[in-house]
């Protein structure tokens, strides 16, 4: 599941962005990271093993944002990985994935690297929907994933959903034409 913020939310951290659900439990509560918040690191900036290419991090969230995290499209070259969806995984062993990245065999963009994440605890997604903070849409998430998303996108798929959504994503832009 994706979560887009309702356009009225005046969050530092949420507002107007794009999240991908890695995990939900009722009883637990929900984990995801923030998709269309690139961060200006590279990936050789945070890790001790070298890559031969600039790998772009994106913010994940607030929680644990000294930790870095990576989804991708690789359970079969990546050991270790969680089904997050479909053929979308959380984690798995970093030190082949390196391997992987550096040999070509898996291209930087069917992987995302974030540092923290997004989290709730046990009932407050759930209240968070019910109080239209966030926009729920249901597409694979793969989809998402090999595209360098932006708070353009965010504004794209409110208009796309017309209506109060369209006007409030636009109410920025109209204040700054006035």
């Amino acid at each position: 599941m994706q979560l887009y913020a309702d356009p009225r939310m005046d969050d530092p951290y949420f507002g107007k962005a794009m999240l991908a659900i890695s995990s939900f439990s009722p009883s637990e509560g929900a984990m995801g990271f923030i998709l269309n918040k690139p961060m200006n690191l590279d990936l050789n900036q945070l890790v001790e093993e070298t890559l031969n290419q600039q790998i772009p991090v994106w913010y994940g969230g607030p929680v644990d944002n000294g930790r870095l995290f990576f989804i991708h499209q690789a359970a079969d070259l990546i050991p270790e990985s969680t089904l997050i969806q479909g053929k979308v995984f959380l984690g798995g062993n970093f030190s082949k994935l390196v391997q992987v990245l550096n040999s070509g065999v898996l291209s930087p963009d069917r992987v995302r690297f974030f540092l923290g994440y997004s989290g709730w605890s046990k009932g407050q997604l759930e209240e968070e929907l019910i109080t239209h903070a966030w926009v729920p849409d249901y597409k694979p998430l793969a989809s998402l994933l090999s595209r360098n998303l932006s708070v353009e996108d965010w504004k794209l798929k409110m208009l796309s959903l017309g209506n109060t959504y369209a006007l409030w994503a636009s109410f920025e832009q109209l204040l700054i034409k006035n």
